[in-house]
């Protein structure tokens, strides 16, 4: 199985987004988050793509969006489903070791000036409770295998974010 790190802690890494960002091998295969139709597929400013998801495949206030990916398996207008495999992972790297690369996940509340936001804010509360445990048990078991328990913000209400401000996409 793949390690992955999610980087949702205060890091040298100087990343304050609201959106949590996995380190992965290279060639990992990147899904989509959710059911929808692909309504866009922006080039990124590191080189990569954003796959931006919605329920009609128009820009609408919600777009889901999985970012720092390369080798797209889905264009946009296809339906894609929730895990299906729409790319892989990129060797942007943000400081990443070799081999690696960094993708992230989350939400734009769109308008005129869309914003990213943390993903975990929104789930639905039939499970937001069990999944926050998952991600805090997730956080804790990284900290024991590097041997460092002050990585992650414990006092975040949210884990996986760096911050629960938005910030313009």
């Amino acid at each position: 199985m793949a390690q992955i790190q999610l980087y949702g802690y205060r890091s040298k890494m100087e990343k304050s987004s609201p959106q949590p960002t996995f380190v992965v091998p290279l060639g990992t295969p990147v899904r989509s988050l959710v059911d929808g139709v692909v309504a866009a597929m922006p080039t990124l400013w590191s080189g990569d793509y954003s796959i931006q998801v919605t329920t009609d495949g128009k820009m609408q206030e919600w777009i889901y969006e999985t970012e720092h990916l390369i080798n797209p398996r889905a264009k946009v207008g296809d339906v894609v489903t929730a895990g299906q495999i729409v790319g892989e992972v990129s060797n942007f790297n943000r400081g990443a070791p070799p081999g690696f690369g960094t993708m992230e996940i989350g939400i734009l509340r769109g308008g005129q000036k869309p914003q990213h936001v943390c993903p975990f804010a929104y789930l639905d509360e039939s499970i937001k409770e069990d999944t926050l445990k998952k991600i805090n048990s997730l956080f804790k078991s990284w900290e024991d295998y590097i041997g460092d328990q002050t990585l992650y913000e414990e006092k975040n209400p949210i884990p996986g974010c760096l911050t629960q401000e938005p910030i313009d996409g």
